[in-house]
């Protein structure tokens, strides 16, 4: 694994927050010059409240290389520095060469690093707890990869401080000015040579471990590492382990489509606040996720910043005013004057669950600058109806994280919304020729780019795509240098997803032919019911109209009761994805009588898919009217019991 170091972070009574231990400790030179105060960025704000907490660290690639060329230009190279391996005799470096092969995987990159904090009750101490982190730097975002040996060795630190504890106990009782015994300093030296030799053999075992299980320490468990086999070039954080856009969701809900998407696409300032420090860390890496396969600048993500960092944090990013940051401070929150509000455009509150909006922001911000419909309706209207699209596709996905769906199917629900989001701007602005014969420096000058997209005529986009294709820089990056990378295989999956499309209005025909023998359709069943892997091939299903539709077909053929289990297996299957759609839900009440009669279903599958769908159903307020209307009071009496058992009723 690729680590460059890894560090001890307490709190001293003298110095503050501050790093006590670095192994390897001729680096400590070059982690002094990333921050000031990367003490307080490992010991986040209000984490004495939790018992374990963590923060992430995305240090800039402009930021590294210069530390590491300091580095060089100091006369490292004259200073023994050596380079560790597991050899005892580590070999030293005498040379500007070796230094510059120890620096070069480094530069020009940016570095991640995993903040694990204890917060360890005793009343021996002043503060009532020990407080410390461990802290492990590396050139890959794989947080969570580490996260349990970094539990391991800081536990094992902190068994150690109980031999500290003691001679302070000790020292405690002695006379003003009378010192230490030479046995309790032996003791104290032994303390702090001990965690020294923890962390060095912690660097050696995880450096040179290229297997998916290491154990450790002696008498410690094996520990399986869960490492993927590649990350993504354009969008590393993006994969990162620990981001969840199924806890993006269900967190904020219709905010995250109607504002959180759109600010990141128009280069907005997003701050997101809350505590634990954790879980603010994760959900700022989680973010660029929204807009895949856009490519989202790793340098202006800080998935935590403590207070006495803002400004300079601020300041650095102050040309370019856009970027991701977490913090656990609630100052940063709070609206009105005098406040630090000015510092973002979006807030995201993770205690109360709530977006804001800065009073700067304009009030149709939700959509209103990326209006792409080929329409004749004022601009007021083109924002409704864009709000309303983007509206039904994120209630989809809702539905579909209250279903249980993985985290890679609502990740494909994003890319899918996505491409199709820049194949209408590509094709309706008429752009595909420009960026397919672009000169090589246009492809490498932003000014250069700008330019080459202001003049476009785009005779089917309104004034406001135009300018946004000219202005953002996401379309920009995306257009001139990862659509030449992605083009094949976006191509492709454009004809593929055509293709399957195509597919699933063709096999609804098929299953609506009477000629055609009832084994067949099964088989054309199967595969409709296969085919229904995300919300857009889901709402062309629904788009068919009632007398052709496939609730339907399923109605007119009773496949829901038929004698065959695969009939009534699929049938069921078929309506428990569509019901993901809040227009599939409203449709499949004309089912519901049909349905009814599979409570008594002997075939264990079909109670889970009868559960799912009338889950959805219930769930909507119209949809329990209907059934209370429909005098069903006993059946709507099952479902309760049945999904409070479960524990899934949500009835809005």
């Amino acid at each position: 694994m690729d680590i460059f170091c890894v560090c001890i972070a307490e709190f001293d009574l003298l110095k503050g927050n501050t790093l006590s231990h670095v192994y390897p400790p001729e680096r400590r030179t070059i982690l002094n010059t990333f921050t000031s105060h990367l003490g307080d960025y490992c010991l986040p704000d209000g984490a004495h409240y939790f018992e374990e907490d963590a923060t992430y660290l995305v240090i800039p690639s402009n930021v590294v290389s210069s530390s590491l060329y300091s580095y060089l230009k100091s006369g490292a190279s004259s200073n023994n520095v050596s380079s560790v391996s597991n050899s005892e005799n580590s070999s030293v470096v005498n040379n500007t060469q070796q230094v510059m092969e120890f620096i070069e995987p480094y530069v020009d990159k940016p570095m991640y690093a995993h903040c694990l904090f204890r917060n360890k009750k005793d009343e021996r101490v002043k503060r009532g707890a020990i407080q410390k982190s461990i802290i492990l730097f590396s050139s890959k975002p794989l947080f969570t990869v580490y996260e349990n040996l970094l539990r391991l060795a800081l536990n094992r630190i902190l068994d150690l401080d109980n031999i500290h504890l003691q001679v302070n106990a000790t020292a405690t009782k002695k006379q003003p000015g009378e010192e230490l015994n030479e046995t309790d300093l032996n003791l104290l030296n032994q303390v702090h040579d001990q965690i020294n030799d923890t962390l060095k053999e912690f660097y050696n075992e995880c450096r040179n471990c290229n297997m998916l299980q290491l154990k450790l320490f002696p008498n410690t468990d094996t520990i399986t590492l869960n490492i993927p086999r590649q990350i993504d070039p354009f969008t590393p954080i993006a994969f990162t382990h620990g981001t969840s856009l199924v806890q993006l969701v269900q967190y904020f809900g219709l905010e995250t489509m109607l504002v959180c998407w759109n600010a990141l696409l128009l280069d907005k300032r997003i701050m997101v606040i809350g505590s634990p420090a954790k879980l603010v860390s994760q959900i700022c890496l989680t973010l660029p996720l929204l807009i895949y396969p856009f490519q989202y600048n790793v340098n202006r993500v800080h998935p935590y910043v403590p207070l006495s960092e803002m400004d300079d944090v601020l300041s650095a990013t102050s040309k370019i005013p856009e970027y991701i940051i977490g913090t656990t401070n609630a100052l940063f929150e709070t609206q009105g004057k005098n406040q630090r509000t000015q510092w973002w455009d979006v807030c995201l509150s993770v205690n109360s669950r709530k977006v804001q909006l800065a009073e700067k922001m304009p009030p149709h911000f939700g959509g209103s600058d990326l209006a792409f419909l080929n329409t004749n309706d004022s601009e007021d209207v083109q924002i409704e109806k864009l709000n309303a699209y983007q509206k039904v596709f994120m209630l989809n996905v809702i539905s579909g994280v209250r279903d249980g769906k993985s985290e890679q199917w609502v990740r494909d629900q994003f890319k899918t919304h996505n491409l199709k989001f820049i194949t209408e701007l590509l094709t309706k602005g008429k752009l595909t020729d420009i960026v397919e014969n672009v000169p090589s420096d246009v492809g490498v000058d932003p000014q250069k780019q700008q330019v080459a997209l202001k003049n476009i005529s785009g005779g089917q986009l309104k004034k406001i795509q135009r300018q946004f294709i000219a202005e953002s820089s996401k379309f920009r990056t995306y257009a001139f240098k990862q659509y030449s990378t992605f083009r094949s295989s976006h191509c492709s999956g454009d004809k593929s997803d055509d293709k399957q499309s195509e597919s699933v209005l063709q096999l609804l025909q098929y299953l609506q032919v009477d000629r055609i023998i009832k084994k067949q359709k099964l088989k054309y069943l199967f595969d409709l019911d296969k085919m229904l892997c995300n919300v857009d091939q889901i709402d062309l299903l629904l788009s068919v109209s009632d007398n052709s539709s496939i609730f339907t077909t399923i109605k007119n053929n009773k496949w829901l009761i038929d004698d065959n289990n695969q009939w009534r297996k699929y049938s069921a299957s078929i309506l428990s994805q569509l019901a993901i759609s809040v227009k599939g839900q409203i449709q499949l009440l004309s089912l519901l009588p049909s349905i009814k009669l599979l409570t008594e279903d002997s075939m264990p599958n079909l109670e889970s898919f009868k559960l799912s769908s009338c889950t959805r159903v219930i769930s909507n307020k119209s949809g329990c009217e209907h059934i209370q209307n429909g005098q069903w009071k006993d059946f709507l009496k099952y479902m309760v019991m049945a999904l409070s058992k479960k524990g899934t009723l949500m009835v809005n």
